[in-house]
């Protein structure tokens, strides 16, 4: 849904939470029921467009920022709201 976003020409930043952070990772995330995102990240990366990963999620399930895909973000919860506040708009996928 971001990838598409951009075709609008908006300025996407990716929030993931939770699970979703093993999507950030070169490690095979479907296999413990995450989504395999690797590929529209890195498209929206390649594009200029931010991917943030919440590091209390991140510790959760073992992930230092060294296993992250490069460009990624790891950010602290806190740092969070002032992201979602900068946006246009925020969608919300599960």
């Amino acid at each position: 849904m971001a990838v598409g976003l951009v075709a609008a020409d908006h300025r996407v930043t990716v929030v993931l939470l939770d699970g979703a952070v093993l999507g950030a990772t070169r490690l095979r995330p479907e296999l413990v029921g995450a989504e395999p995102l690797e590929r529209a990240l890195v498209t929206l990366l390649e594009m200029g467009h931010r991917v943030l990963v919440e590091r209390e999620s991140a510790e959760r399930f073992g992930l230092a920022p060294a296993r992250l895909l490069p460009g990624v973000e790891m950010v602290e919860q806190t740092a969070l709201p002032s992201a979602l506040l900068a946006a246009d708009f925020c969608l919300h996928y599960s």
